[in-house]
């Protein structure tokens, strides 16, 4: 078995679409870690993160990401007689997605593999080879060891509700790099809220969960932050105007909020740095 090519944890945005109507000259694995959706013969198939698919050479391939992230590891490989004779012994679906509950585990190999790929190890070669069969036991194990039908569902309930948080967690980060980019927005938890499609009190429980601050206390730490920026940097500016410009109406405010951060107001700190 030769490699040609791999990777992990590749990270892409939603507009995320691969479309090979002649297929590859190679197999390519994937393992999905996001929602994905793969277009086998004429029907469409949702696949929850944790899914697996071995494209053979000259089989259209056509998928792409179902949410706002896509994620996955991929394996580009030429297999001689004797893998290809592992894969139909072990009787391995091939170009169709199948849901992994051992997803951890075909990962782990992957990225073993992928670490002796591009080492200078004596035994590289041997050790990718055997890597190798372990991935197809691995994957065999997937798709006929499964765990009865309620365990089952059980994993795959799980799997989605991963997929949605890992959604979520994603939309989070988003609005965070937002809010620390233009932090003299208006910012409020309900508009937030409402943009996600989700509950105000779930939408900063989960904000606090994720970045360990409140998303008021973060809104104010961002303006702060940004103001002593300029504070610093932009002499010609009052402090009037940067109060206003963070984001703060009342100059009293400003004081107030700047120094529970900093410990001291915006004109002590400009002082202080500018001497």
């Amino acid at each position: 078995m030769n490699i040609d090519a791999i990777g992990c944890n590749h990270k892409h945005s939603g507009s995320f679409l691969i479309d090979r109507p002649e297929g590859i000259g190679d197999w390519l694995l994937l393992l999905v870690k996001s929602p994905a959706v793969f277009v086998v013969g004429h029907e469409n198939i949702h696949a929850v993160s944790g899914s697996f698919i071995i494209y053979t050479p000259g089989i259209p391939e056509y998928y792409y990401a179902e949410t706002d992230l896509y994620i996955n590891d991929w394996l580009h490989f030429t297999p001689d007689e004797e893998d290809i004779q592992l894969i139909h012994r072990l009787r391995i679906p091939l170009n169709t997605p199948i849901f992994a509950y051992n997803s951890k585990q075909l990962a782990s190999v992957l990225k073993y593999m992928m670490y002796e790929f591009y080492s200078g190890n004596r035994y590289n070669t041997e050790t990718i080879e055997r890597c190798f069969e372990m991935l197809m036991f691995k994957l065999a194990e997937a798709c006929s060891e499964r765990p009865d039908q309620g365990k089952t569902e059980l994993f795959m309930e799980n799997a989605v509700q991963t997929d949605q948080r890992n959604m979520l967690s994603g939309r989070l980060f988003e609005i965070r790099q937002l809010i620390h980019t233009y932090p003299g927005r208006e910012w409020r938890a309900a508009d937030m809220a409402e943009e996600l499609m989700i509950s105000v009190s779930y939408f900063q429980h989960s904000y606090k969960r994720i970045f360990g601050i409140s998303v008021n206390q973060d809104v104010m730490k961002a303006r702060a932050e940004k103001a002593a920026e300029l504070l610093e940097n932009d002499h010609g500016l009052t402090v009037k105007y940067i109060g206003k410009f963070v984001g703060y109406r009342s100059d009293s405010y400003f004081s107030r909020h700047f120094k529970s951060v900093y410990g001291v107001t915006p004109a002590e700190y400009r002082r202080q740095r500018c001497k």
